[in-house]
């Protein structure tokens, strides 16, 4: 049996990680969707379950956002 595939439109630093290459979009989008879930920030999951360490997420967001770290 086929199931439709739920792809999660990422944008802002959840892209950014994906096209940072620190995160696969598929991994993103498992997060993006746990995160929403269990009503967590999504830089707080990754962080807590270890996905992605919270230096390499600040560097990509300052990128992302102009902001220096």
């Amino acid at each position: 049996m086929n199931q439709a595939t739920n792809s999660i439109n990422l944008s802002g630093l959840a892209r950014r990680l994906v096209d940072d290459g620190l995160v696969d979009q598929e991994s993103a989008e498992k997060a993006f969707s746990e995160a929403l879930e269990n009503k967590t920030p999504f830089v707080r999951h990754l962080v807590t379950n270890q996905t992605l360490n919270a230096r390499d997420i600040a560097i990509s967001a300052a990128n992302e956002f102009g902001a220096p770290v």
